[in-house]
């Protein structure tokens, strides 16, 4: 192996290990902080796009080192209805998915973030993976606190079975819910649902559903990282 190559497989492990020792290390404290009771969200008037990009861009280096291919389908600014949320902990929410999505991934290194209307009331944010995905078994598991599930695809995946519960803690405090579909050996989407103020649901009506053949021109127009 020539020495700038392996300069890169070292700088990609240090990526790797960082980013999951300081996950590891937030997590924990997030926790922490609300078995002492002491975590407390600030929620404001948020547009959930804008939020979710704020992810993404924190994202972007560490999907790169790792040679993923992430896609995003993000309204402009101020398309969607607000909603009341505390935006370090949606970031973080999202950073946790997309985490999640990254590890349990091989040889298809492929990730799309969307965040679209949902219905009248809810706002969605998904993150979809092609992964090794989840057995049918765990996926009523999965958000609780230090599940690991234990198969042989899953068996050399590092990490404490805390991002996840955090996720589900995080969009409940929001009054939101997370859902998850999942195949074995095909991939997983996980969405985060959010409630919209309620005096803007009007004010932004649905929108149509969508044409399959534009939204796929917007996805590619989107672009990878």
């Amino acid at each position: 192996m020539r020495s700038d190559e392996k300069r890169q497989e070292y700088a990609s492990h240090i990526v790797r290990e960082g980013d999951r020792l300081q996950k590891l290390i937030e997590n924990v404290l997030d926790f922490a902080r609300q078995d002492s009771g002491q975590h407390d969200y600030v929620l404001a008037e948020e547009d959930v796009a804008d939020t979710v990009r704020e992810a993404i861009d924190l994202f972007r280096l560490s999907a790169k080192a790792r040679g993923f291919d992430l896609y995003v389908d993000l309204p402009p600014v101020g398309a969607l209805p607000p909603v009341d949320l505390d935006r370090d902990a949606i970031v973080r929410s999202v950073l946790n998915l997309l985490s999640n999505a990254v590890k349990y991934s091989t040889d298809r290194r492929y990730i799309k973030v969307t965040v679209r209307r949902e219905d009248r009331a809810l706002i969605a944010v998904a993150v979809e993976d092609r992964g090794i995905g989840i057995a049918a078994e765990d996926l009523d598991k999965i958000f609780e606190r230090f599940y690991r599930a234990g198969d042989e695809l899953t068996r050399g995946v590092s990490g404490a079975g805390l991002g996840l519960a955090l996720v589900d803690h995080i969009v409940r405090a929001h009054h939101g819910q997370i859902q998850v579909e999942s195949q074995r050996g095909q991939g997983s989407v996980f969405t985060i649902l959010l409630p919209i103020v309620e005096d803007y649901r009007e004010q932004w009506p649905p929108p149509e559903d969508p044409d399959p053949a534009q939204e796929e021109e917007a996805t590619e127009r989107a672009g990878s990282a």
